[in-house]
């Protein structure tokens, strides 16, 4: 019975993780920027990973839509107009094209509107999900469990 379980936690836990892809996957576009606002590109990667809007059915974007949260992401509706402004694009493109709703992302992690005031990245993403009266809520702690598996060993 103790390898049935074994097999059956191993399968558990493959199916409810997000699935690993390297930085290499990640489009150009969200690598260009992370770059352009000095987001950590694997802190972007692991918020993308997190969302899942690669993989979600379109059903599950339809409701994420619904909800007010748009692109690959999940740039919240009430946030796109200043997003949109302050880049200079359109607040379609930010929520139907896949690059801008990435530089979007990165410019709100990155700003003080976003609520970086600080050079700490973890408080920043904390405050992207929650807001300026941030805590801990699970979708940081998802996004850092994945930076920590994604990124590179030290010294390898």
């Amino acid at each position: 019975m103790r390898g049935k379980s074994a097999r059956l936690f191993m399968l558990i836990t493959a199916l409810t993780l997000p699935p690993l892809i390297s930085a290499s996957e990640l489009p150009k576009c969200a690598s260009d920027a992370a770059e352009e606002f000095k987001v950590p590109a694997l802190v972007l990667q692991s918020m993308a990973i997190a969302y899942g809007w690669d993989d979600a059915s379109n059903e599950a974007k339809t409701k994420a839509r619904q909800r007010g949260q748009f692109g690959p992401m999940g740039l919240f509706e009430p946030v796109i107009p200043l997003i949109a402004r302050e880049l200079g694009v359109s607040q379609s493109s930010l929520t139907d094209d896949p690059c801008t709703n990435y530089r979007g992302a990165a410019w709100w992690l990155m700003s003080r509107a976003g609520g970086n005031e600080s050079s700490d990245i973890w408080l920043a993403v904390d405050r992207y999900y929650s807001g300026h009266g941030a805590h801990e809520g699970s979708a940081p702690l998802k996004v850092r469990k994945i930076y920590d598996k994604i990124r590179p060993i030290e010294g390898v």
